[in-house]
């Protein structure tokens, strides 16, 4: 296909292939794909979340959705990662040079979520696992992530799990810097909160669960210091939003950081453009 010869030669520039490592098995952690009829900024940081978890295993070098937003931008990533059948999923697996791909769904029956998970073999071009997992609220769904990935991934043999970077281990303090924006106009605001660092995984809170202007930040830290966190939480009023929503909404968002000895900084990976600056106490 035309757009494969492309992608090839881009990933042949991806941070992961520069950096010398023992050989990996490439795995492809496609974006979730959200099957409900509401705001899909809700359930978009799971996204990211599922990422860091397959990553945690050291045996698997991970292509995310946000690398190739990043390397090819949104509207190709999604062109090329918007098919389903096995046939189109194994020629995208093959395009990428991954050995395996993970595909995520989320949808909503009647009060409950549910989190659909499936792992292909890219040269078998077959499922090797499936699993569903269901929780009465996205909060849930995210508990149930860590899990699920690890029963997902169970078929590939011991979890080899990159061990979480104790190093960084303590209080922090998280700033959030979201500029003003023109086009759509929305409001600049920060955000300064605490958080804590154990065995590696980071959890940050800003008010309340659930209270409008809330975020929690939460991720593992892999022991060369980068983090894939997931930011979710509730609209602070209609001025501080691109899309005018109400006080109180919910949204989740993806955030890529680097940590370096008693410092770090991060940016988000999807709406508006902020970034985080983490300084340890």
């Amino acid at each position: 296909m035309v757009w494969g010869a492309m992608l090839v030669a881009v990933l042949a520039v991806a941070p992961d292939a520069a950096a010398p490592q023992p050989p990996r098995k490439r795995v492809a952690v496609l974006d979730l794909q959200y099957a409900g009829s509401g705001d899909r900024k809700a359930v978009e940081g799971l996204s990211a979340l599922l990422a860091s978890e397959v990553a945690r295993r050291s045996e698997l070098a991970v292509i995310s959705g946000a690398d190739l937003r990043t390397l090819i931008g949104f509207e190709r990533q999604k062109a090329l990662v918007g098919c389903s059948d096995g046939a189109c999923m194994t020629e995208l697996a093959g395009t990428l040079g991954v050995a395996y791909l993970v595909s995520s769904e989320v949808s909503s029956v009647g009060s409950s979520w549910l989190l659909s998970l499936g792992l292909l073999d890219a040269n078998k071009g077959s499922s090797v696992s499936r699993l569903t997992r269901r929780a009465s609220s996205i909060d849930g769904l995210v508990d149930e992530v860590s899990r699920a990935v690890d029963e997902l991934l169970a078929p590939l043999g011991p979890a080899g799990a990159a061990p979480r970077a104790s190093r960084f281990d303590g209080d922090w303090q998280v700033t959030l810097d979201c500029p003003s924006t023109e086009s759509p106009a929305a409001k600049g605001y920060g955000y300064k909160f605490p958080a804590t660092v154990r065995d590696g995984l980071l959890v940050g809170q800003h008010l309340g669960e659930g209270a409008p202007g809330s975020l929690r930040l939460e991720g593992v830290i892999s022991s060369d210091g980068k983090a894939r966190l997931t930011g979710r939480g509730r609209t602070a009023g209609a001025e501080y939003s691109l899309k005018r929503s109400a006080p109180g909404t919910p949204f989740s968002y993806g955030v890529e950081a680097r940590f370096e000895d008693a410092r770090g900084s991060g940016r988000r990976l999807e709406g508006r453009s902020c970034t985080f600056t983490f300084l340890k106490r």
